[in-house]
C-alpha cells in the first residue's frame, strides 16, 4: 500500500496516448470492482469530453491528476474543482479497494485546501476515511416500477454518482 511519503501527483495530459491508456486501465479495474453497481463509462474519451472539453477546464477550474506511487505507477485518476473554499473531488477512478488509500493520500498531497467528496450513500463505506465528516446530501434516485426492468430493491444503493455527475453545480 502506498504511503504519504511515496505518492505524488502528476497532471494528466489528455492528448498523451500513454495517459489515455492509463486512464482506461484504471477504469477497467474500477468497472470490474463495480459489477454489482451502476456507473457510467469513465474511459479516457468520456473524461476528455466531460472535463477537458468543458468550459470550466478552459477557465482552469478543473484540476485533473494521476496519483502515482514512488515507482511512477498510476494508482488513480482524480478530477478536482475548487468549491466553497475547498477542493471538491469531482471524479475518482481506481479500484474500489484502493479508494480509501487514495483519498487519504489526497488529504496530505493537496495541502492548499481541505478536500470534499460527494458520493451516493450506497458507496460511502468504500470511500470513508478517518478524516471524513459525513453529511447526507438528501438526494434520492427515482426508480420506475411500472415497467419491466430491475426492481427498486435491486437498484437501491447500486448507483455510483459523484459531483462530476451533477452538471448543475
Amino acid at each position: 500500500e502506498p504511503n504519504t511519503t511515496t505518492c505524488h501527483l502528476l497532471p494528466i495530459d489528455i492528448a498523451n496516448p500513454q495517459h489515455q491508456k492509463e486512464i482506461d486501465k484504471l477504469w477497467r479495474s474500477m468497472k470490474l470492482d463495480m459489477s454489482n453497481g451502476i456507473i457510467g463509462d469513465h474511459h479516457w474519451r468520456y473524461i476528455k469530453y466531460r472535463y477537458f472539453d468543458h468550459p470550466f477546464y478552459q477557465a482552469n477550474l478543473y484540476r485533473s491528476i494521476f496519483v502515482n506511487d514512488e515507482s511512477g505507477n498510476m494508482l488513480a485518476v482524480v478530477v478536482l474543482k475548487e468549491h466553497e473554499k475547498r477542493m471538491l473531488i469531482m471524479d475518482l477512478i481506481c479500484p474500489v479497494a484502493r479508494m480509501k488509500i487514495i483519498i487519504s493520500q489526497l488529504v496530505h498531497l493537496i495541502e492548499e485546501s481541505e478536500l470534499k467528496f460527494w458520493v451516493t450513500q450506497g458507496w460511502m463505506e468504500s470511500v470513508r476515511t478517518d478524516q471524513a465528516i459525513e453529511n447526507q446530501l438528501g438526494i434520492e434516485i427515482p426508480c420506475n416500477f411500472w415497467n419491466p426492468g430491475p426492481s427498486p430493491k435491486l437498484l437501491y444503493g447500486a448507483w455510483w454518482l459523484t459531483a462530476g455527475d451533477m452538471d448543475f453545480m
